[in-house]
């Protein structure tokens, strides 16, 4: 309680000082950089530190190792994804060796002025 009552009161000498910073600045809030040299008064200090307790240190290291894991999964899904990118890619790079291969035959085929060359196993219809 002892240390609720003395944050408190340091949070009211705050409100002061902002009322005070409003006022003297046109109603509006502080602009950055003007609240201690602009008005003439002192920056404001900050509040006192209050002391950790065993249980607020605990929920601190539960709130750390949770977020690690956090960090460690989203990492490792990026891992996957990237893996699996890289076999499809993978995938459609032979795809498209495939088909210019296939091209390349094809064209072959086709001769000079673009007719069919005839077939040369006897299977042609000579009609």
């Amino acid at each position: 309680m002892k240390g609720e009552a003395t944050a408190s009161g340091s949070n009211n000498n705050n409100n002061n000082n902002n009322n005070n910073n409003m006022m003297s600045n046109g109603g509006g809030p502080p602009a950055q950089g003007e609240e201690g040299a602009a008005s003439g008064q002192q920056p404001q200090q900050p509040p006192a530190p209050t002391a950790v307790t065993p249980d607020m240190l605990y929920k601190l290291s539960k709130k750390i190792a949770q977020l690690t894991k956090v960090i460690y999964s989203l990492n490792t899904r990026n891992d996957d994804l990237e893996q699996d990118l890289e076999a499809v890619r993978l995938g459609y790079e032979e795809k498209l060796q495939l088909c210019q291969q296939q091209l390349h035959v094809a064209s072959q085929n086709l001769g000079v002025n673009g007719a069919p060359q005839p077939m040369t196993n006897g299977n042609a219809n000579n009609g």
